[in-house]
C-alpha cells in the first residue's frame, strides 16, 4: 500500500504521496533534483529561487529527454537485430 513521503527540496518540505510505497524512489528523485539545485547554484550566478527552480526542472527534462532518447534507439536496435536473427533463422529452415 502506498503511503506519504516526507521529503526536502531545496530546503522546502513536502509530503508526497507513493502509491507504490516505495519511500526510497521518492527519496532518491528529492536527492536528484537537490543535487541539480546545487550543481545550478554552483556554476551559475542565478540567484532567485524561482530562476534555479527553472533551470533545475530544464536540466532534469534534458536528462529525461536524453535517455529516452537512447531507449528508443537501443529498441531499435533490438528491433532490427531480432528481425534480422529471425530471418536467419526462417532461411536455415
Amino acid at each position: 500500500m502506498g503511503g506519504t513521503v516526507k521529503i526536502e527540496v531545496f530546503g522546502q518540505e513536502y509530503s508526497i504521496k507513493s502509491d507504490d510505497g516505495d519511500e526510497d524512489h521518492v527519496k532518491r528523485i528529492a536527492q536528484y533534483v537537490n543535487e541539480k539545485i546545487k550543481d545550478i547554484l554552483s556554476n551559475t550566478e542565478v540567484t532567485t529561487r524561482f530562476n534555479v527552480a527553472i533551470l533545475a526542472a530544464l536540466n532534469v527534462a534534458h536528462d529525461y529527454f536524453s535517455l529516452k532518447e537512447d531507449h528508443e534507439k537501443l529498441i531499435e536496435a533490438i528491433e532490427s537485430r531480432s528481425k534480422k536473427l529471425i530471418q536467419y533463422i526462417d532461411s536455415q529452415s
